[in-house]
């Protein structure tokens, strides 16, 4: 029981881990759009 609850939590620091660094993505490119729109 107790390995499955480990896996599970790795599985969830995963996904949180992903889901930052897409959040850094999209965020980035919105900084480059927005950068290009002034120019």
């Amino acid at each position: 029981m107790r390995s499955t609850a480990d896996i599970s939590l790795k599985w969830n620091d995963i996904r949180n881990a992903d889901i930052t660094k897409l959040g850094d993505i999209t965020s980035f490119h919105g900084k480059e759009a927005r950068q290009r729109w002034k120019r």
